[in-house]
């Protein structure tokens, strides 16, 4: 038995998706694609495996608050750093 490619015409309002594990492609309404395109949610193909459309600035939101995270703890060493090393001011407070 040959394997050829079948073409499905989808009725209006309904799209295509393979899932990336099994391969199998079942159709959609477009709304509901749009929805989990919007909300980043986990849907599922008929056999039961997890799909979802990643958030492309989720990466960036991490690498970004990374950054921020590493920052404030150099500022706070900084800090904790000229606290210790201060002379004492008020030498006659013990």
């Amino acid at each position: 038995m040959s394997e050829k490619a079948r073409v499905i015409n989808l009725p209006q309002g309904m799209v295509s998706i393979t899932c990336c594990v099994c391969q199998l492609s079942f159709a959609v309404v477009e709304g509901f694609q749009r929805a989990r395109k919007n909300d980043h949610t986990t849907f599922y193909c008929p056999v039961g495996h997890g799909q979802n459309y990643p958030d492309p600035r989720s990466k960036e939101n991490k690498e970004q608050e990374s950054k921020v995270i590493e920052d404030l703890q150099s500022k706070v060493k900084e800090l904790e750093k000229m606290i210790t090393k201060r002379p004492r001011l008020a030498w006659w407070r013990k």
